[in-house]
Parts: structure tokens; sequence; C-alpha cells
């Protein structure tokens, strides 16, 4: 029985590496995404300590210095410019997790394809095979049929 070789292997094998790559690529942004999105909550709450710790001198009576009222006005506005500038990142970043998901689909429709045709042409040829091997059997039992029927002659 001859041995099935799937001629467009080299084809699959490339098509199966890209697939793995552009899925390394979508983990590595959805790592991305993550780490934004924990900056974001940071920035988040250092504001809120900031807002918080400000809130208790001035809730304590003491009087309200102009130089410190301008320092907690610029962090506060500092941190939030740094909270859009993260979340303009994090919005760049989702989009470029959507395009990298559809890279990621259409390697892995392009890996199936080769596989259905490598499923498609290994049946043909085991159905082939077994043609063969039943005609060589029928041939085997065609033949030692008509030498008992010359032998009994």
């Amino acid at each position: 029985m001859k041995k099935f070789k799937f001629k467009l292997q080299t084809v699959h094998n490339v098509r199966e590496m890209r697939q793995e790559k552009e899925q390394l690529t979508l983990a590595q942004i959805q790592n991305d995404v993550i780490k934004m999105q924990e900056r974001i909550k940071e920035i988040e709450r250092m504001r809120f300590e900031a807002m918080k710790n400000y809130t208790n001198r001035l809730g304590r009576g003491r009087t309200v210095d102009p130089v410190e009222l301008e320092i907690n006005s610029k962090h506060i506005s500092s941190l939030d410019r740094l909270k859009l500038e993260a979340e303009k990142e994090l919005e760049e970043k989702r989009t470029e997790f959507t395009e990298q998901a559809k890279k990621v689909a259409q390697a892995t429709q392009q890996v199936q394809v080769t596989k259905k045709l490598r499923e498609k042409q290994k049946n043909r040829h085991k159905l082939e095979t077994n043609r063969q091997e039943q005609s060589d059997l029928d041939e085997l039992v065609s033949a030692k049929f008509a030498r008992r029927l010359t032998e009994t002659r």
C-alpha cells in the first residue's frame, strides 16, 4: 500500500505558523490592553487619594495656602490629563486588538481550508488504495479458480 503524502503540506505548515504568529500578536495586544486598564485604575486611585488628602487638609480648619492650592490643582489636573491620554491609548489598543482578531480569524480560516483539503485527499487515497487491494484480491482469487478449473479437467 502506497503511503499518503499531502502535496500541499508545506503550504499548510506555513499557514499554521502564520496563525500561531497572529495569535501571539493578539495575546500581546490583549496584555497591553489589560496593562492600560490597570494604569487607568491606578491613575484614578491616585486622583482619589489626592482629592481625599486635599479635602482632609481643608476639613481640619487649616487656612488655605494659595501656593498649596495651586500645587494641588495642578497635580489633580495632571492626573486628569494622564487619565485622558491613557484612555485614548486604550481605545487605540482596542482598535488594534479588533484588527488583529480579524487577522487571526483569517489565518485560522486558511488553515482550515488546507486541513479539509488534506482530509479529502487522504480519504480519496484510502478509497483508491482499498479499491486497488480489492482488485488485486479479485485477480488472485480468479487466477486460483482458473488454475483449479484447468487442473480438474
